[in-house]
């Protein structure tokens, strides 16, 4: 049909005037937004991390706490053994079982501290790690209870390093009073608790810290420098096993009563303790305070403070 002569032509395309784009300072005010939206959002979104880490790391906790609490059930009311290696305190450990309740793991040691150690064969350092990790729980006692044996790592430790000598094989230190080591003033021999009924205020007394050492994982358990008396509150008492601080200012704990919890750090010394990743931090622990060691040693358990 041939075209009205009234009916305009569209023009070429090479003769329409090109259309305008944007210009550079409308392209750096876009930027400059999205710039200051990410700067808003970053924030809110490390916090959710962290609160993510911490929930999972409750939940460890809690499984951890179930475990213990399950041990002395299976065996009249002792408490197992919080060594990580098989009778080596034998004066500070007593019950049926004398396995810990996971091993350590040191090459320089072997096999002393793990009965099989699995050869390495093709694994790549990384999955022998974790292959060793899980024998260190499942060859210990909690392996009867404990299906998951990653429950022992908080996600948020940052000491996971691909090295046997000084990787952390777990984030969680069982307390010292509770049928493990010997440690300063307190608790002394007859200081431990072995059964349950040792332990009068199971809701206050905590299991497991969640500890960060940067030197590796620890090799017995969690202690302070526990001074003066029930009726002075142990008046002089200062931290030495580092608390951890994975996520961001808070740290977990599991109960003798089987609970777990998540509790905000209030002391910045604590926190920068906590936080540190220098090996030479025992040398200088943080002082007294308050705040944070007042919570800590109320619950450190043993035989005068239960």
């Amino acid at each position: 049909m041939k075209a009205s002569p009234n009916c305009p032509h569209r023009q070429p395309a090479a003769d329409r005037p090109a259309r305008a784009g944007f210009t550079l300072i409308e392209l750096l005010v876009v930027i400059a937004i999205i710039a200051i939206l990410a700067a808003m959002l970053l924030p809110a979104l490390a916090k959710a991390k962290q609160k993510a880490t911490s929930a999972a790391c409750v939940s460890n906790q809690k499984q951890m706490a179930l475990a213990w609490v399950m041990y002395y059930n299976d065996n009249k009311d002792y408490l197992v053994n919080m060594n990580n290696m098989i009778n080596s305190d034998p004066t500070s450990t007593s019950g049926l079982n004398q396995i810990p309740w996971r091993y350590q793991y040191a090459s320089s040691q072997e096999p002393n501290n793990l009965p099989v150690v699995p050869p390495q064969g093709n694994l790549d350092i990384e999955s022998y790690v974790k292959l060793l990790t899980e024998q260190c729980v499942l060859q210990g006692t909690f392996g009867l209870y404990l299906k998951n044996p990653d429950v022992v790592n908080c996600p948020g430790d940052s000491r996971k390093q691909l090295s046997t000598a000084n990787y952390a094989f777990c984030s969680y230190s069982g307390v010292t009073g509770l049928n493990g080591q010997t440690w300063g003033n307190h608790p002394t021999q007859t200081e431990l608790l072995t059964k349950i009924s040792d332990v009068h205020h199971p809701t206050d007394k905590f299991i497991f810290v969640e500890e960060n050492d940067p030197r590796g994982q620890n090799e017995g358990t969690w202690v302070m420098n526990v001074s003066g008396s029930a009726a002075d509150n142990w008046s002089g008492t200062t931290i030495l096993d580092s608390p951890a601080a994975f996520h961001g200012t808070s740290s977990t704990f599991s109960w003798a009563d089987g609970h777990s919890t998540s509790r905000r750090w209030l002391d910045g010394t604590t926190i920068a303790y906590g936080a540190s990743m220098n090996p030479g931090k025992y040398s200088t622990p943080p002082p007294a305070t308050d705040k944070d060691v007042a919570f800590l040693v109320s619950g450190y358990a043993f035989r005068g403070n239960q």
